[in-house]
């Protein structure tokens, strides 16, 4: 049977242990139409362990094992060929839904809203323990975001739900590039279809340690540029973008660097 959702999981070495309550998470969903694809980046016994066991008594769990790192999108890119569903959501492993309509109400919003692409939620940022740090809300209108998407990106990932056929039309992920792959997503759909975000806080975002080291930050606000600059034709604001980017790039390597 075709799922009506299917999950695509990203995990690697560090997070298995926040993978119990993630799943949990979707379990909690009215939505049960579903299949949850666990895209493991690496041979982790635990990962496997923990997949195997549901996989056995649930056939809406499915394990795929990178004995190699390929690649973030890479990875996302074998999650995606093996999805089913008509819907594409994102949850990486350390993440998790806030709400167990979460699905349901996205749907809903797809299917009433048939030129969109995608749709996110607000965010919820919780600490290793879980605890709320701070929440935010990206702009929820799709001509709002398109003023807006150079400046920042407009959907937190793990918050998404996608049509499948939008982002098979597109090819997947890029898989040039090291890390922004869903920011550069969301710039290559929104030039065909409008995207959105539900007013909602209903996606569960954690931040610790292992996010971001300082190296990669600066390699990731200098691809903010390199992407701000590629679809500088596709949306407006581009020198405001461009020039509050660098600025913040520059300040960042220079704080790093004393």
């Amino acid at each position: 049977m075709i799922p009506k959702v299917s999950i695509i999981t990203l995990t690697h070495q560090g997070r298995e242990k926040f993978l119990p309550e993630m799943i949990q998470s979707v379990l909690n969903q009215t939505v049960t139409d579903w299949e949850l694809i666990v895209v493991d980046n690496g041979d982790y016994e635990t990962t496997a362990k923990i997949i195997g066991e549901l996989a056995a008594d649930d056939k809406r769990f499915v394990y795929i094992k990178n004995v190699n790192d390929p690649g973030i999108s890479a990875a996302r890119n074998q999650g995606l060929k093996a999805a089913r569903g008509e819907f594409l959501a994102i949850l990486d492993s350390d993440d998790l839904w806030a709400d167990k309509e979460k699905l349901k109400k996205q749907i809903e919003y797809l299917n009433t809203h048939t030129d969109c692409a995608v749709v996110g939620t607000g965010v919820i940022v919780i600490d290793t323990e879980g605890k709320e740090i701070s929440r935010y809300q990206n702009p929820t209108d799709s001509k709002q975001i398109k003023k807006t998407i150079l400046y920042k990106n407009p959907l937190a990932h793990s918050s998404v739900l996608m049509r499948t056929a939008g982002i098979a039309h597109l090819k997947g992920y890029d898989e040039s590039l090291p890390f922004l792959e869903d920011y550069d997503l969301w710039l290559r759909m929104a030039v065909m279809w409008k995207i959105a975000n539900l007013p909602d806080y209903f996606t569960k975002y954690r931040k610790h340690e292992t996010n971001v080291t300082k190296k990669k930050l600066l390699a990731m606000m200098k691809m903010n540029i390199r992407l701000v600059v590629k679809y500088r034709r596709d949306y407006p604001g581009f020198l405001g973008a461009y020039a509050r980017r660098t600025a913040r790039y520059l300040v960042k390597k220079l704080i790093i660097s004393k």
